[in-house]
């Protein structure tokens, strides 16, 4: 009887196949896992040029060799001997992309840089960056309209304007981004010379080392001292709204205000305390608002002179109950709503006699009724 003979490499597949069919379904799914590992481990710890970046990195140079320049275009596929195709432009373009971003690997960086020294491969496009060129100085020229018109270049961050066209152009978030750049030294030299010209020209300030909260920060700051410019004080109404050159407005007394809340609750940072106790020691300003100290009986009177003044521009008293009345410092009074709940007190049998008195004055001048139709509401 003749008898089998198998070699070491039979007798081990043999054993492998037997091991095999006696593991349990979770088993084999575990060692299918575990080979899958191995051979990505294998391919990771290969050289670069058996790595997929490898292979992609082959392909350029295919291309260049065959066109005389590495500058695939986005759509350029690359047909392997295997049969497979490679997206080689995509490839390519995502290559830049990771440049400018600072994210491409040393390595990587160093086998394309040589393809560029040698000047048949270029990391931006002519045509890509005369777009982005065209598209900077659009927004540029933005920038320069907004500091004509304002006489500043404090752009708030969330500050949109239109081109003829009717496009947006987020021209707030451009300067932040601006700013960024500069700030990680990533911005072209050319263009921080031109933002750099904006700032040492005319004494037009453009902060563009300070982060934006500080640049924020500072625009309100100036605002505030536009205000006290034209009024002779800072005491800006909560409600004030500061306008701009270009018919947008920002909320300077509601700035002021969180100033004020913060400096209550020792938040507020001691460089910006410092700078507008310099208002306050200059008497322009208090920290805290001139009508918080007026009881309530000098309110009232303050509310009576308003609604006389009224009646001495308009012949009478009858104040409609959405009237906003306007004082010089850009202050606004709801004279209309304060006038009907006057009017609504007295309904009630809850008006001060010595303040129904006063309006009462005013009702026998005939300039003034109690009741919205004529009438007093209580006959």
């Amino acid at each position: 009887m003749n008898e089998l003979v198998y070699d070491d490499d039979m007798n081990e597949s043999i054993n492998q196949n037997i091991e095999d069919d006696e593991m349990t379904p979770k088993a084999k799914k575990r060692k299918t896992k575990r080979e899958i590992d191995s051979k990505d481990t294998e391919a990771t710890d290969c050289t670069s040029d058996n790595s997929r970046w490898g292979i992609m990195f082959r392909a350029l140079l295919d291309y260049g060799n065959e066109k005389n320049n590495y500058n695939a275009p986005i759509n350029c596929e690359s047909v392997q001997p295997d049969g497979s195709v490679l997206m080689l432009g995509t490839w390519l373009s995502t290559q830049r992309q990771l440049m400018r971003k600072g994210k491409l690997r040393t390595d990587r960086q160093m086998k394309l840089q040589e393809l560029v020294d040698m000047g048949k491969l270029q990391w931006v496009m002519p045509s890509i960056a005369s777009h982005d060129d065209e598209k900077w100085n659009a927004t540029f020229d933005l920038l320069k309209a907004f500091g004509t018109a304002n006489g500043h270049f404090h752009v708030p961050c969330n500050y949109e304007c239109h081109l003829p066209d009717g496009r947006c152009v987020k021209l707030g978030k451009w300067l932040c981004k601006q700013r960024e750049q500069k700030r990680n030294g990533a911005i072209r030299a050319d263009r921080e010379a031109l933002l750099q010209g904006l700032v040492e020209s005319n004494n037009l300030k453009m902060p563009s080392t300070r982060p934006n909260d500080e640049d924020d920060w500072l625009m309100m700051y100036d605002f505030l001292l536009c205000f006290a410019e034209e009024y002779k004080h800072c005491f800006v109404p909560f409600n004030y709204e500061f306008p701009l050159g270009d018919g947008s407005t920002v909320k300077l007394g509601i700035w002021l205000s969180i100033q004020r809340q913060l400096r209550s609750r020792d938040s507020l940072r001691p460089d910006r305390e410092s700078e507008l106790q310099k208002l306050v020691d200059a008497g322009m300003m208090q920290w805290d608002p001139p009508n918080r100290g007026l009881n309530d009986g000098k309110k009232w009177a303050h509310m009576l002179d308003v609604l006389l003044r009224y009646g001495d521009e308009q012949r009478d008293y009858q104040v409609p109950s959405n009237y906003d009345f306007h004082l010089g410092d850009g202050t606004v009074i709801k004279l209309g709503a304060w006038l009907s709940q006057q009017r609504h007190l007295r309904k009630k049998g809850r008006l001060i006699p010595e303040r129904e008195a006063k309006l009462q004055e005013l009702v026998d001048s005939g300039k003034l009724r109690w009741g919205r139709n004529g009438n007093d509401p209580d006959n």
